[in-house]
């Protein structure tokens, strides 16, 4: 097994596991306290282990980390946004099924008949088509 090697070193494993605890990022914080595991000479295999991720994940991200610093652990959020409404197929704005039976006391009704919740709702509805 390869060596995971770091071209950074601003950051000993007592600053690692400083910035962990300091960190409002779980995710983020379990990276760092990995890559203190492996500065202070724990197998990776045994670090990913005891941080809860495969080996080679760790290995990720110690790349991550040798590029973008601690900034690098963290999960990147930003460039995935809410899905774009669907067309429904009735005509009707919104998400196709985004919430069928309506809301109210026929839902209720309708979901404690058990009675479809999608596919032949217009015949349980007697809206035809």
């Amino acid at each position: 097994m390869v060596a995971v090697t770091f071209t950074r070193d601003e950051h000993d494993a007592a600053s690692l596991r400083r910035a962990a605890s300091s960190s409002r990022d779980a995710e983020a914080a379990r990276r760092m306290l990995a890559l203190a595991l492996i500065v202070d000479g724990q197998p990776r295999s045994e670090a990913a282990k005891l941080c809860g991720m495969d080996r080679q994940t760790l290995r990720d991200w110690v790349h991550r980390y040798n590029a973008e610093a601690l900034a690098g652990l963290s999960d990147r959020r930003g460039a995935v946004g809410p899905k774009p409404p669907v067309a429904r197929a009735d005509g009707g704005g919104g998400r196709v099924g985004a919430c069928w039976p309506p809301p109210g006391p026929a839902r209720r009704v309708a979901l404690a008949a058990g009675r479809p919740r999608g596919g032949d709702r217009h015949a349980f509805w007697g809206e035809g088509g």
